[in-house]
């Protein structure tokens, strides 16, 4: 079985701009950069006066001939999600929050809480108390927890 390399950069264009992802360090022309805003809710241009911009490696950006505010990163149907539909859950009422690393889940019962990637894929369980439960959690991106999205 021969199984090919993969490649050290990955693009895929849009009508106004391309997205990219790079294994790789590159040097690109910063009036047409956009990076990833902190929080993943857009691509902002390069904050810099200079001519060109250092893409940091294994890092995901967007590329737009076009001057746009931003790239926002939100899908137009960003309400239906996929691939999470079969996760169960009991409607036990369940409030869930997070500040900062620390994610609060109050409960009625003592019981075990999975948190979902946006795939469905369980990625951690959570043993609850009745009350309140905080835990660090250690991880980044959107998560759904009982029913709720979640951003740590």
């Amino acid at each position: 079985i021969e199984v090919a390399s993969t490649p050290a950069a990955i693009a895929v264009s849009g009508k106004e701009y391309t997205l990219h992802a790079t294994y790789a360090a590159a040097e690109l022309p910063a009036a047409e950069t956009y990076i990833l805003t902190p929080d993943a809710w857009a691509f902002a241009p390069a904050d810099t006066k200079d001519e060109n911009v250092t893409v940091m490696p294994n890092t995901v950006y967007a590329t737009s001939p076009v001057s746009v505010p931003e790239i926002l990163t939100e899908l137009p149907d960003a309400e239906h999600t996929t691939a999470i539909e079969d996760i169960e859950w009991d409607g036990a009422e369940l409030t869930v929050a997070v500040y900062g690393d620390t994610l609060v889940v109050y409960s009625p019962e003592d019981r075990t809480e999975m948190i979902y990637s946006v795939d469905g894929r369980a990625v951690k369980a959570l043993k609850l108390n009745a009350g309140r439960n905080d835990f660090h959690i250690d991880l980044n991106g959107f998560y759904i927890v009982a029913g709720t999205k979640v951003k740590f």
